[in-house]
């Protein structure tokens, strides 16, 4: 077999039948789509099992919710397809997604592959896709995962060879539910000496159904995300990527002093501001295009009061 594709399902009844029917109307015909419904108290299975009944390259499994990360190792485990696409319930395809997919990664001789995306918001814009394309060398192809307007830490808009899972014992961190993604991301691209890329959007992420970000004490851990992409760059050889990897550690640790300052925690809030500032020159210069980023980490910085009660006014 091809490809796995890998579905994580949590309560998506309102769009997992659009998303269902785009996988199943690829041009390739050679995968199996291994949906894992992660505790949902809707109809999701009961419309996984619709779709089952007609075609039978559909799996389904069910756990406790766990969440989304440890739903996608559970498709990972499973995989069969010599290659693995990641998709959300609540997101939908171009009809040759994976047959585009597979063939520039076999016919570029690479392990990964990288497609366009775009967002879907009630504006319905398209996202910033990294200026380079082609073959990417690893230290190119960490660089742009780590940057904002590159292809971004994403698992949805890629292929990967299941060797890479399979033979690394990669998994994504369960305990991490921001940035985790990108967290394993960058340790696929640590294992390869080159991936391809192209801005063909191939992929529509559904942000308006959102998963609007809300932030909580679960989100805290984008802290400990960042804390272990640093320590993935640590050699010599990767010092922008550390730099970037700082950058992210900036952004999360002022995230996390947020939280804790409007939820009356003054000793984590010290803490958390004092993380941040410790690479704020790092963030300043990563986001350097970025205004509104800019004067987000300058404020914490310096203004916090002020940051807390725009913050608060959301």
């Amino acid at each position: 077999m091809k490809i796995s594709v890998i579905m994580p399902v949590y309560n998506a009844e309102q769009y997992l039948s659009k998303c269902i029917e785009s996988i199943l109307n690829q041009t390739m015909g050679d995968f199996e789509l291994l949906c894992i419904d992660d505790g949902s108290t809707d109809s999701s299975s009961h419309i996984i099992n619709h779709y089952m009944k007609k075609d039978e390259r559909i799996r389904l499994y069910s756990q406790e919710n766990k969440g989304v990360s440890a739903a996608r190792n559970y498709g990972i485990d499973h995989a069969s397809g010599e290659y693995i696409a990641f998709v959300d319930a609540d997101d939908w395809v171009e009809s040759d997604y994976l047959e585009w997919l597979y063939n520039v990664a076999t016919q570029r001789n690479v392990k990964i592959a990288v497609c366009g995306h775009d967002i879907m918001t009630d504006e319905n814009y398209i996202a910033e896709q990294g200026k380079e394309t082609g073959l990417l060398f690893q230290n190119a192809a960490l660089e742009i995962a780590l940057r904002p307007d590159g292809y971004q830490g994403y698992l949805w808009n890629k292929l990967f060879h299941r060797s890479l899972f399979s033979e690394t014992g990669i998994r994504l961190h369960q305990e991490i539910f921001l940035l985790e993604d990108l967290l394993c991301v960058c340790q696929c691209i640590m294992q390869v000496s080159h991936i391809y890329y192209e801005p063909v959007v191939k992929y529509h992420y559904n942000q308006s159904t959102g998963s609007t970000y809300r932030f909580s004490e679960k989100s805290v851990t984008m802290f400990h995300a960042s804390c272990e992409l640093m320590k993935l760059f640590q050699d010599n050889e990767y010092i922008v990527q550390l730099k970037m990897a700082k950058c992210w550690h900036s952004q999360s640790a002022g995230a996390a002093y947020l939280y804790y300052a409007a939820h009356q925690n003054p000793e984590k809030a010290a803490y958390y501001k004092k993380e941040q500032k410790q690479y704020l020159k790092e963030y300043l210069w990563c986001n350097k295009k970025r205004p509104k980023q800019l004067l987000r980490g300058i404020l914490i910085t310096y203004m916090p009061q002020l940051a807390v009660w725009l913050k608060n006014k959301k």
